[in-house]
């Protein structure tokens, strides 16, 4: 676009073009909003099961990616680190049900949706 385009957009549109662009951010605040409460009406909070972490499944991996909601981050950010030797550390995690939940889905999902088809594409070529 060149310089003369923008000039005449710019006065084409003025102050009311802000005025506009604001409004518009207001009613898609207020339709994600509705959108979300027409979601969550439906969505289920996880169970104990559902929640349930199991450390030789959580480690294979060579990376550990957890996401946390913010209770989660404030209640893990009072916990104490302790030095087991000159290498290590020992950290404690306080997660609720929803971000075990959350893990767990996604450590499945990774496993059938990446790492299987992985495998299966490595045997047919």
């Amino acid at each position: 676009m060149s310089r003369y385009e923008c000039s005449a957009k710019k006065a084409k549109y003025g102050a009311d073009s802000t005025a506009k662009k604001i409004d518009s951010s207001e009613s898609w605040r207020e339709k994600r909003k509705q959108y979300l409460t027409e979601k969550a009406k439906d969505v289920e909070f996880p169970t104990a099961s559902e929640a349930k972490l199991e450390p030789k499944f959580m480690y294979d991996n060579e990376t550990f990616v957890i996401h946390i909601c913010f209770k989660c981050r404030q209640a893990n950010r009072k916990m104490e680190a302790v030095d087991i030797d000159e290498e290590h550390q020992k950290l404690e995690l306080v997660l609720c049900k929803i971000c075990r939940s959350n893990y767990n889905i996604q450590r499945r999902s990774k496993f059938f949706n990446h790492e299987l088809l992985l495998f299966k594409m490595s045997m047919e070529g």
